[in-house]
C-alpha cells in the first residue's frame, strides 16, 4: 500500500502509521537504546546475582536456591541463557525489554489521559533516570510496573466497553504481575484497598460525590456495578483457565523447571518479610530522597496532575494519586527499601505528569509570547544559571557569603514571576512558572539520568544502591583469568576457593570455572591454587604458602556526614570529603607453583 498525503483530520503518513504511532515507535527505539547501550557495563549486584546465578544453575542441572528470585525472570533468563549465553547482558535483557513496553504502554490510556497526555507520559517514562535505572537492572520490579499497567488498561478498558478481549488482557497483566515478582502484591492490596473505598462511598454517599466529569470512566463503573452479573456474559472459565495455564507454565518455564512453582508460592511469604527482615536497603531518608534527586520533573508535575485530577474529580486520576501515595507509604514502611520499590511510586506519577502537561503545555506554548512570558523565562534561567553558579563556588571554597547571594537569587526568582502576575495577570504568571520548570527540571532530569545510569557506575555516591558492587571487580576476574592461564595453561581451569560470605556476586562471575568450590571458612585444609576471601587484619590459615592483593568489592557512606561545602559537591559532581567504608576481598595465590 502506498504512502498517502497528510490530513488535518488523521495526519497519516501511511494506511495505519500515524504520526502518533510514528511518535511512539520513535520513544520505543529511543527507550530500547538507552536501556541495551553499555547493558553490562555495571557490575551485577547481589541480588541481580542471585537471579541470574539460579537460572544458570537449572540450566546446569545444578541445585538452585529460587527463594525470593522473581518466576518470570527465572524461566525467562533460563531460555535466554540457553539461547544466548549467560552473561551480564542477558541476564538483565528481560529487564531491558520491558523496560521498553513501559514505555509503549500509556497508549492504551489515551481515553483518559487524551493522545498528548499519554505521549508525554510515554516520553516521561522513556526519559526518567529511575525507571531506565531499573529497566537496566535485573530484578522483578520492571516486570511487576508494566503488568499492573497493562492490568489498568485492560480494566478500565473493561469497565469502559465491557468487551472480552479486555478482560482477558487484564488477565494477562494480572498474571504477569503474580509472576514478576513479590512487589506484586503492593499492587493488589493498592487495588483492593481502593476498590473497598468506592464500594464504601457509593454505599454511603453516591460516587457522584466524588466524581463529577461527565466523561469519566465512573459512569461506566456505575452500570457495570448496578447491572446483573449475567450481562456481563463473562464467566470464570473463560478466563481462569488461561490464566492458571499460563502461570503455571511460565513459574516452571514450560515443565522444565518444577521448582518453579514453589519460587511462585514464595512470593507472598517473601512480601510479608520484606516488612520484617532488613537486607541491604536504603534508609528511609535516603529512600525519600530519590525522588526529588533524580526525578524532579515527573515529581512535581505529577503532583500538579493530582491537583488538577483533584479538581475535576476525575476517578482515574484520584486512582493514581491513591495509588502513588500508597506505593510510597507501603514501600518506605518496609525494612529495606530500593530504587526498585520507588518504580511503583514513579508509574502513576509518570500518568498524572503526562495527563496534566498533554494538557497545559499546548495551552502555555500557544498562549504566551516572547516580549512577555519568554522575557521573564528567559531571565528565570539566567538567574537559575546564576545561582548554580554561587552553589558551585561554596563547593569549592566553603564561603557562606556564596550561599548569602544563592538565596538572594532564589528570592529574586520568585519575586520575578511575582511581579509578571502583578504586571500581566495570574494566567500569565503562571504559564510563565510552568514553562520554567518544565525547561529547568527537564535538564536536571536529563543530567541525573546520564550520570545515574551511564557516568557514575559503582559509586556509592550514587543514592539508587545503598552498596555498589565496585568495578575493582573486573580488575580481580581479569587477575584470576591471567592466574589461571599461567598455571593452568587455561584461562578457566585453575582451582579456586571462595569464601562463602562472598559468593554473590563472585559466584556467579566464576561460574565457568569447573574447578570452583565454595568454602565455609578457611583452614588448613583448603590449599587451592587460588583463594578469595574476605580481607581481614590477620592472614587466614591456609595449607601452604601464600601471597595476596587485596580488591574493593564494595563501598557505602553516610548522607548524613554531609557538612558545609560537601553539600554543594555533593549536589553537583556526586563527590564528597566523608569518609567511605569499604568491603575489600583479598586474592591469595600458593606460592612456588609454576
Amino acid at each position: 500500500m502506498g504512502v498517502e498525503m497528510l490530513s488535518p483530520e488523521g495526519k497519516t503518513v501511511h494506511s495505519w502509521l500515524t504520526v502518533e504511532r510514528a511518535l511512539y515507535l520513535g520513544l520505543g527505539l529511543l527507550a530500547l537504546v538507552l536501556r541495551l547501550y553499555a547493558l553490562g557495563r555495571r557490575p551485577m549486584q547481589t541480588e541481580e546475582a542471585r537471579e541470574a546465578l539460579a537460572a544458570w544453575q537449572l540450566l546446569q542441572g545444578q541445585p538452585a536456591e529460587t527463594a525470593g528470585c522473581s518466576p518470570l525472570l527465572l524461566s525467562a533468563n533460563l531460555v535466554l541463557f540457553a539461547l544466548l549465553g549467560a552473561n551480564d547482558v542477558t541476564a538483565r535483557l528481560l529487564s531491558a525489554l520491558l523496560g521498553t513496553s513501559l514505555v509503549l504502554l500509556p497508549y492504551g490510556l489515551r481515553r483518559w489521559l487524551g493522545r498528548e497526555g499519554a505521549l508525554a507520559a510515554a516520553v516521561l517514562l522513556a526519559l526518567s533516570p529511575l525507571t531506565l535505572f531499573n529497566g537496566r537492572y535485573l530484578s522483578g520490579a520492571t516486570a511487576v510496573a508494566a503488568s499492573a499497567l497493562l492490568l489498568l488498561i485492560g480494566l478500565a478498558r473493561w469497565v469502559e466497553d465491557r468487551r472480552s478481549w479486555a478482560i482477558h488482557l487484564a488477565a494477562g497483566g494480572l498474571a504477569g504481575l503474580l509472576l514478576a515478582g513479590s512487589g506484586a502484591y503492593t499492587v493488589l492490596l493498592i487495588l483492593a484497598s481502593f476498590g473497598l473505598f468506592l464500594a464504601l462511598i457509593h454505599r454511603r454517599l453516591g460516587l457522584d460525590e466524588l466524581v463529577r466529569s461527565p466523561q469519566s470512566i465512573v459512569h461506566s463503573l456505575k452500570s457495570a456495578v448496578r447491572s446483573q452479573i449475567a450481562d456481563l456474559r463473562l464467566r470464570t472459565e473463560d478466563w481462569g483457565l488461561p490464566l492458571a495455564l499460563i502461570i503455571g507454565l511460565t513459574s516452571t518455564c514450560f515443565l522444565l523447571n518444577p521448582g518453579g512453582l514453589q519460587a511462585l508460592l514464595d512470593q507472598l511469604p517473601a512480601w510479608g518479610r520484606g516488612f520484617v527482615v532488613a537486607t541491604d536497603g536504603l534508609p528511609w531518608p535516603q529512600y525519600l530522597a530519590l525522588l526529588p534527586l533524580y526525578d524532579p520533573l515527573l515529581l512535581i508535575f505529577g503532583l500538579a496532575g493530582l491537583v488538577l485530577a483533584w479538581r475535576e474529580r476525575d476517578l482515574l486520576g484520584l486512582f493514581l494519586g491513591y495509588w502513588a501515595l500508597a506505593a510510597l507509604v507501603l514501600t518506605t514502611l518496609k525494612a529495606a527499601r530500593g530504587a526498585d520499590d520507588a518504580l511503583l511510586v514513579i508509574l502513576p506519577l509518570a500518568l498524572l505528569a503526562g495527563r496534566f502537561l498533554g494538557q497545559r503545555l499546548p495551552e502555555w506554548v500557544r498562549e504566551a509570547t516572547w516580549g512577555q512570558e519568554g522575557f521573564f523565562v528567559a531571565l528565570a534561567c539566567g538567574l537559575t544559571i546564576y545561582a548554580v553558579l554561587q552553589l558551585s563556588f561554596f563547593s569549592l571554597s566553603d564561603k557562606a557569603a556564596y550561599l548569602q547571594v544563592l538565596g538572594v537569587v532564589m528570592l529574586l526568582i520568585l519575586g520575578l514571576f511575582a511581579s509578571i502576575a502583578y504586571w500581566l495577570g495570574r494566567e500569565a504568571a503562571c504559564r510563565g512558572a510552568g514553562l520554567f520548570l518544565v525547561l529547568v527540571t527537564s535538564l536536571a532530569t536529563l543530567s541525573a539520568g546520564i550520570h545515574l545510569n551511564f557516568v557514575h557506575l559503582g559509586d556509592p555516591h550514587e543514592l539508587a544502591l545503598a552498596a555498589p558492587i565496585s568495578l575493582q571487580i573486573r580488575t580481580l576476574l581479569s587477575d584470576v583469568a591471567r592466574l589461571s592461564a599461567q598455571r593452568a595453561i587455561d584461562e578457566q581451569a585453575v582451582d579456586i576457593a571462595l569464601h562463602r560470605d562472598l559468593a554473590l556476586p563472585l559466584a556467579w562471575y566464576l561460574r565457568d570455572y569447573p574447578n570452583l568450590k565454595v568454602v565455609d571458612s578457611l583452614a588448613p585444609t583448603v590449599d587451592s591454587t587460588a583463594v578469595i576471601a574476605p580481607l581481614t587484619a590477620e592472614s587466614p590459615p591456609l595449607g601452604g604458602a601464600y601471597g595476596g592483593q587485596d580488591y574493593l568489592l564494595r563501598s557505602w557512606w553516610n548522607p548524613g556526614m554531609l557538612r558545609g561545602a560537601d553539600w554543594g559537591k555533593w549536589l553537583l559532581r556526586r563527590q564528597a570529603s566523608t569518609p567511605l567504608q569499604e568491603e575489600r576481598v583479598i586474592l591469595w595465590v600458593r606460592q612456588g607453583d609454576g
